[in-house]
């Protein structure tokens, strides 16, 4: 069972919520696509120089700078492209998918003496946590075959964006990045009132104690608030675990 929301990605997130709420507000708002895509993802994906490398990177994953496979973190993560890139048509940032086939390429490339290391150039205010531990795991995988992988923070860092660099080798960032933000939330609107004002009454027809929570116009209960903190409990634990893990924290 996952948290509902009304949000185009359902479910729990490790992101700034600020930023959550700046891109759904833009979303709904019926804002300029693009303009929304330079707002978000203007980061790693492309600062990789563009031209070769840029389409290098779309390709496996990761781009080559001398001996390092630079594999980019940037823009809102999400496990798969997003609702909204289906609808909008632009991208507003990396897949963990995207993050994960990079890293298991390079890590390849590192075997065949292709590379030397690897790097995470992260840029990013976090995502959903569905699909992060795929990533999470990816970098681990390589670390622990023993490839050396770095990760730098460019400006932002946050949620699950730092949930994965934390598992890198070494962590680095200049002097203004934004580095952190470990916490997973979710938001549930109980639109019941709204629902009674214009008349209508809601009901909810279910098999199994938890189903439908946070369905529009149904009211949300205590015992339906305590149900999504365990979730939400859960769930920071295992980011909390997995930093600690990545730090080499006890």
């Amino acid at each position: 069972m996952s948290a509902q929301t009304r949000d185009p990605n359902a479910g729990p997130w490790a992101m700034k919520p600020d930023r959550v709420v700046e891109l759904v507000s833009g979303v709904a708002d019926g804002a300029d696509p693009a303009a929304l895509a330079d707002r978000f993802a203007p980061c790693a994906a492309t600062r990789l120089g563009g031209g070769a490398l840029a389409r290098e990177a779309a390709e496996t994953g990761y781009a080559v700078r001398g001996s390092v496979a630079v594999i980019p973190i940037g823009g809102v993560l999400t496990k798969n492209p997003s609702v909204w890139e289906d609808w909008l048509g632009v991208s507003f940032g990396s897949t963990y998918a995207e993050i994960a086939r990079g890293m298991a390429n390079a890590l390849d490339a590192w075997r065949d003496g292709r590379v030397g290391s690897a790097l995470l150039l992260a840029d990013s205010p976090g995502g959903t946590v569905s699909g992060v531990q795929l990533a999470v795991d990816a970098v681990r995988n390589a670390r622990e075959a023993g490839m050396h992988v770095a990760a730098f923070a460019d400006d932002l860092d946050a949620s699950a964006s730092y949930w994965i660099t934390a598992q890198a080798s070494e962590l680095s960032a200049h002097r203004l990045s934004a580095v952190g933000s470990i916490g997973v939330y979710a938001t549930l609107v109980d639109w019941s009132k709204a629902a009674e004002e214009e008349g209508a009454r809601v009901h909810l027809v279910k098999a199994g104690r938890h189903k439908g929570i946070g369905t529009a116009g149904v009211p949300i209960t205590e015992g339906d608030l305590a149900v999504i903190q365990e979730e939400i409990d859960a769930l920071y634990g295992q980011f909390v675990a997995d930093v600690a893990a990545g730090r080499g924290i006890d």
